[in-house]
């Protein structure tokens, strides 16, 4: 999936000096429930959207099941308080449900995600709608597609009449996604039960995001129909579900791979950010689906590797966030920029010890926007969790300074190298003397294989692993797991 871009990015793409600066205020954890177990549950790719009440992120909890997820919630104030924070239960159905999106009408919250609930191997795509109050009114869950093979990594919008899902689809080849949608009532009806092919072109199409502009849906999405390169594409629907744009027209004509796209919308255009390696690039796109940004501009510029944008705009200017990622751990940062596309500002939204992963940004009132994301914990209340939750920060920054609340546990692994093609070295410090297994996961969580179960000597641990000739190309995470506590970290496969 993600390949390196090897470029150089040109001086002259800043269309201004961004200024840096630090957000320093208290982390918002949102989930504070415990469980009195030797190890508590994990929690990842959350997502979040506003109401005009309240905030309400959605994740992956495993508290039920160590290797199965289910759907979670909570609601936060515009003051950043909790007001569920042990969790709603949104979907707890049979297998794992993974990779929630959330969007709101205005009243209601939706959710929807990967649900395996009918075949452990394959996914469908399922629905919950929840009120303001939190109850939620799906608690069987929607079923919006359950079409042949996967559908993968749903998206969700509304245009306060109705709300429109789009995701992967492999309904007509198990090996290749298309892009695909469907519309869903505020009763819960879906309108599309056999989906609209929003794209069906040749290869892969991956990674879908959706907005809507008051009249039209804009759909994006990571495209390989050329064999040999990742492109963004884009197409218009209305809201009757017309296709205006054919199979998809191109947005980016770099000749590097771009990924990951996220989209939002100003009132007068569209802003589409992505991943390409190390650099985050972007397009302001009309509601006529005309390309300003030629060649697009950079949000971001070099560093480490990029991964899992997010953008929203905050009635002003635009807020982008991004998982950054490097040897000594996975960080969140992001970038405001103006509705010109002229960077403002760079900040830091996490660099506590460990990792980061996976930020999401909804905008709320007078500018405020909510980003959240899953990140690493010792304790919680006093009691050892030694696990990834879900935390918090509000931008604009406030006036309270930044504890160091997760901690670092007492585990240090690194990959070398961090991108390859057969063989990797991984190298571990511990200071305990506990048995190890290192595991290689995918990015939807799910455990491609063990590498290895071992003894681990207090000290250095260092091991060659080859990677199976199988494996395809694109980001995964090495596991490392001893006694209480557990790391990660990127490893991009390529071939």
């Amino acid at each position: 999936m993600i390949i390196k871009c090897l470029f150089a990015v040109i001086t002259g793409l800043w269309t201004s000096n961004p200024v840096i600066t630090t957000i320093k205020q208290q982390e918002i954890l949102i989930d504070s429930n415990v469980v009195d177990t030797p190890v508590d549950y994990a929690e990842f790719a959350p997502q979040v959207a506003f109401n005009g009440t309240y905030y309400m992120a959605v994740w992956e909890d495993y508290r039920n099941n160590a290797d199965t997820a289910d759907i979670y919630g909570a609601r936060i104030t515009a003051s950043g308080t909790v007001l569920d924070p042990l969790g709603i239960p949104i979907s707890t159905a049979a297998n794992a449900q993974r990779r929630p999106c959330i969007t709101s009408d205005g009243n209601n919250f939706f959710v929807v995600w990967e649900d395996y609930r009918n075949n452990a191997d394959t996914a469908d795509i399922y629905g919950a709608r929840i009120t303001a109050s939190g109850t939620v009114l799906d608690p069987s869950g929607i079923p919006i597609s359950t079409a042949a093979y996967n559908q993968l990594n749903p998206e969700v919008t509304s245009d306060t009449n109705d709300f429109f899902v789009v995701w992967e689809d492999y309904r007509n080849n198990a090996d290749s996604a298309d892009i695909y949608g469907a519309r869903i009532t505020a009763s819960g009806t879906v309108l599309d039960p056999s989906g609209i092919p929003i794209s069906t072109a040749a290869y892969n199409q991956l990674n879908p995001d959706v907005s809507f502009d008051g009249t039209f849906y804009m759909v994006v999405w990571q495209d390989y129909r050329s064999g040999f390169i990742w492109s963004i594409y884009m197409n218009r629907l209305t809201t009757a579900g017309g296709i205006l744009d054919g199979d998809g027209k191109i947005i980016s004509t770099q000749t590097n791979n771009q990924q990951m796209p996220a989209i939002s919308y100003d009132g007068l255009n569209y802003f589409v950010i992505r991943t390409c390696g190390s650099y985050i690039y972007g397009s302001r796109i009309t509601s006529y689906g005309d390309v300003i940004d030629t060649p697009s501009v950079a949000v971001s510029g070099t560093g480490d590797t990029k991964l899992w944008p997010d953008i929203a705009f905050n009635g002003s200017n635009y807020v982008g966030v991004w998982e950054t990622s490097n040897a000594n751990g996975d960080d969140i940062y992001g970038a405001s920029f103006s509705t010109a596309a002229d960077v403002l500002d760079s900040f830091a939204v996490s660099t506590q010890s460990g990792y980061q992963y996976t930020p999401s940004i909804t905008s709320g009132t007078a500018n405020q926007v909510l980003i959240v994301y899953s990140g690493w914990i010792d304790s919680i209340n006093s009691q050892p969790v030694h696990t990834w939750r879900i935390w918090g920060k509000f931008y604009p920054v406030t006036n309270v300074l930044e504890n160091n609340a997760h901690k670092s546990p007492g585990l240090d692994i690194s990959v070398i190298p961090s991108i390859a093609e057969s063989y990797f070295t991984i190298n571990i410090t511990s200071c305990s003397n506990l048995p190890i297994t290192i595991s290689l996961f995918n990015t939807y969580g799910k455990k491609v294989f063990t590498l290895s179960k071992d003894a681990l000597q207090s000290g250095m641990y260092k091991k060659r692993f080859k990677i199976p000739g199988n494996t395809p190309q694109g980001i995964y995470f090495v596991r490392v797991e001893t006694g209480h506590t557990a790391k990660c970290t990127p490893l991009l496969i390529t071939r």
